[in-house]
């Protein structure tokens, strides 16, 4: 998988938020905002191919958490990236 680099994250009135970045200017119609867990993959992750066991081994050293719980959360970060086109299978 590879997250698609036409995002960008960006902090807007000090929420992260990922912006689809258009020809000549942001499409704030397309944003998405980000936890501390989702900022922290999208930015390890980023510019990488990568599979869930990566970024669950990445939740896991970060939070210090079960693998169990790390699997599962990277799991569900990725089928809500994929859910909103933010990555590439």
């Amino acid at each position: 998988m590879r997250i698609k680099s036409e995002y960008k994250l960006r902090d807007i009135a000090g929420e992260k938020m990922l912006v689809m970045h258009g020809k000549h200017c942001l499409d704030l119609t397309k944003v998405v905002m980000l936890n501390k867990s989702a900022e922290f993959l999208w930015i390890e992750l980023f510019n990488k191919n990568f599979s869930c066991n990566d970024a669950a081994l990445l939740l896991q050293e970060k939070f210090s958490i079960t693998n169990e719980r790390a699997m599962n959360d990277a799991r569900n970060w990725i089928d809500s990236m994929i859910a909103v086109a933010l990555i590439e299978e």
